[in-house]
């Protein structure tokens, strides 16, 4: 019966490493879908071979190929899900899988999320530590502590190739977001109550404020030739004087509005370029 049995084993064997290979021919086959961008058929596929017999390996490029499609298509807590359950099995799937996870949480502005997660992570390679640091900069720089990045910016390497050009990008936005905040709503109030349009031209709104001191400048000089000409009782003085004063005032109430409108655009738009920053070097890294 020994001899029946060392059979069985060794057919067992080759069965094993049969649907091993076609497995991995599988997970080949998804990986082209993927680059054809046929991201619902790789999806489906991909399915499928979730539900065979895999190796660890298997198992981790599955769900890495499933995190890389959910982010192409933006449907990012997807994608956290599935570069979230890549095991330490084979460190270099991992490792994307922890950044790309930690930036999504960052896109998704669960900021604390993203750092705990890159804290987290542990290595000894000097790369991917770079790479680290320079990641926690870009969050703490999304919260505007600008301590905390100031701190994590003194771990910089500039002549670390991969990072280089987007920590000295941090570093500028920092600049920006940091010079932009000392604008004060009150100030730009003032500045409109005495010129018309130069609170909007201090918010940032440099054609607005040029627009309202020449509207404002009409209206002005309309109120007073009807006073002279027609005196403080003509319709046209009391008209255009009417039409002045609700504008001057709107003008300075819309001033400080401005330097609120215009921090949020500014603000917007930095960590939209901050996020781009973090982006570039995590697909540099590891493609």
């Amino acid at each position: 019966m020994s001899w029946i049995k060392v059979l069985f084993t060794a057919l067992l064997g080759i069965t094993s490493t049969t649907a091993w290979s076609q497995s991995s021919q599988d997970i080949k086959f998804a990986q082209y879908l993927i680059n054809k961008k046929y991201y619902d058929e790789a999806i489906y596929s991909l399915g499928n071979y979730s539900k065979k017999t895999l190796s660890v390996n298997q198992k981790d490029s599955v769900l890495y190929l499933l995190g890389n499609i959910y982010y192409n298509q933006q449907k990012l807590d997807s994608s956290i899900l599935k570069f979230d359950l890549v095991s330490n099995h084979n460190m270099r799937l991992h490792s994307e899988s922890v950044f790309f996870s930690a930036f999504n949480e960052a896109y998704l502005k669960r900021f604390s999320v993203s750092e705990k997660k890159l804290l987290a992570f542990q290595t000894s390679d000097s790369t991917l530590q770079t790479l680290k640091n320079f990641e926690l900069a870009g969050v703490q720089l999304l919260q505007r502590n600008f301590y905390a990045f100031d701190s994590m910016a003194g771990y910089f390497n500039e002549r670390h190739f991969v990072t280089a050009k987007q920590q000295t990008d941090l570093i500028n936005y920092r600049s920006i977001l940091k010079n932009f905040k000392k604008k004060k709503a009150y100030k730009a109030g003032l500045l409109s109550a005495v010129i018309p349009g130069a609170g909007k031209f201090y918010a940032g709104y440099r054609g607005q404020g040029f627009f309202n001191f020449i509207v404002a400048g009409l209206l002005g000089l309309q109120a007073w030739e009807g006073y002279k000409k027609a005196g403080p009782e003509s319709f046209r003085f009391i008209a255009y004087s009417t039409l002045f004063t609700s504008f001057y005032i709107s003008n300075i109430w819309g001033s400080t509005l401005a330097v609120k409108i215009k921090r949020n655009e500014i603000s917007n738009a930095v960590d939209a370029q901050i996020l781009f920053a973090m982006h570039i070097p995590i697909r540099s890294t590891f493609h």
